[in-house]
């Protein structure tokens, strides 16, 4: 969860920092009859050396953490602290990468503390997120409950990668992905690219980076390259650009030219077409003749510059 992940995030950072001798962390995530939830994140810290624990008190409930006394685990002390969060289903639903009747599907993320943490070395006994839902689980990559109403995730181990929770095992072996981009597509307008299966989407990456969801919004203009798969072991790759700008010319708009000029335009991902004057045309084209003349230059976007001057 977003939410949850981001205070996990910001209090794994303090124990590394701090240089935690022994601590541990639980996150709990209760999935109601209605689909909404309620997180909660549990922190262990054990007496640290030299560190007076008013300052630690201090410094996670400036973070929102709530203390929660003394508790003993392994025969070990720590002092214990809580924060809870609760998301209505439709706030559940837009951050988790699929959230229905027949399945759960989120990704814990990599986190760059998370990946600083290396169990005991860092001082992390353990770190572990329990996910309980309201109906059995038919398949998940997760560790099952015996009563199969929960998983559990060892973020110390595997924190980045998607964990699904099915319901009902016969979406499992569809095959069917469906993308709103078309390969080899060039776009001029910025859209929300989503990937949809019945199935559970696995892995979705652009350009090679893992998305949490299974929507993608880019940035700035560039080639993505996507890659869906599904947990029927079907998958689909896809390229498009966005390009949003227009081609480049050396010509100025409206300018008077005395003798010659050379007509020069690109893109930076390739023209699709030029006309001087409605006749198709190439760069590097010189123009000696006196007249009026209009330049139309297209790229593969859509984009078009046009430009209209004159040569004396």
């Amino acid at each position: 969860m977003r939410k949850i992940k981001r205070t996990a995030s910001i209090a794994l950072c303090i124990a590394v920092l701090m240089l935690l001798s022994s601590c541990g962390m639980r996150g709990e995530i209760i999935i109601n009859d209605d689909m909404s939830l309620t997180g909660k994140i549990t922190s262990y810290i054990e007496k640290i050396e030299d560190v007076d624990e008013a300052e630690v008190k201090a410094a996670m409930e400036k973070l929102g953490f709530e203390d929660k006394g003394k508790t003993e685990i392994n025969g070990k002390e720590f002092s214990t602290y809580v924060i809870q969060e609760d998301e209505s289903a439709s706030e559940a639903a837009a951050e988790l990468a699929s959230y229905d009747d027949d399945k759960i599907v989120l990704s814990m993320g990599k986190d760059e503390y998370m990946e600083s943490v290396e169990g005991d070395e860092a001082g992390m006994d353990f770190c572990d997120i329990i996910i309980t839902v309201p109906k059995e689980i038919k398949k998940t990559n997760g560790i099952l409950s015996d009563d199969r109403k929960s998983i559990t995730i060892d973020m110390l181990k595997n924190y980045d990668e998607r964990y699904y929770m099915v319901f009902d095992d016969s979406i499992i072996n569809d095959t069917t992905i469906k993308l709103n981009a078309v390969n080899g597509k060039y776009y001029n307008k910025k859209f929300t690219l989503k990937a949809k299966s019945t199935n559970v989407i696995t892995s979705f990456t652009v350009n090679g980076e893992p998305i949490d969801t299974n929507e993608f919004v880019p940035a700035k203009d560039g080639r993505y390259k996507v890659n869906v798969e599904l947990l029927s072991g079907a998958s689909k790759k896809i390229s498009y650009v966005l390009d949003r700008t227009k081609p480049y010319t050396n010509i100025v708009n409206n300018k008077t030219y005395k003798k010659s000029v050379t007509v020069k335009f690109s893109d930076k991902y390739g023209v699709k077409k030029a006309f001087l004057n409605k006749k198709a045309v190439k760069t590097g084209r010189k123009i000696t003749k006196a007249g009026s003349y209009t330049l139309n230059v297209y790229d593969k976007a859509g984009n078009v510059t046009i430009r209209k001057f004159k040569v004396k």
